[in-house]
């Protein structure tokens, strides 16, 4: 299993995720996941680290579908290249604008 906390930011809005992929390296680990629906693993599953916590693995089931599903959709063709820490823009995703916003972290 592979997580990757994040910043996930759009106009106004700051929200702390982990984003989680399932790196099966088991065969029962294999035929858990294939039982259970997730084979082939392209599925990334995304909480939101607030409370009540929400996940999805399909970002259109998402109540905030400009949000959450852009970057979700967006985390799900890019996950490799995204690194724990990041920070993922909507607005730049949208092609709104260029330039990421500044993360609140970055002194971190």
């Amino acid at each position: 299993m592979i997580v990757k906390l994040l910043e996930l930011r759009d106009r106004a809005t700051n929200i702390s995720v982990a984003a989680i992929k399932f790196d099966p390296k088991e065969k029962r680990e294999k035929a858990i996941l294939n039982h259970s629906g997730f084979l082939p693993n392209d599925f990334v599953f995304l909480i939101q680290l607030h409370d009540p916590l929400e996940m999805q693995y399909d970002p259109w089931e998402w109540g905030s579908r400009r949000t959450m599903g852009s970057a979700h959709k967006w985390l799900a063709d890019h996950f490799d290249e995204v690194k724990s820490g990041d920070l993922i823009d909507v607005e730049v995703i949208l092609g709104e604008k260029k330039e990421p916003v500044k993360s609140e972290y970055s002194g971190c």
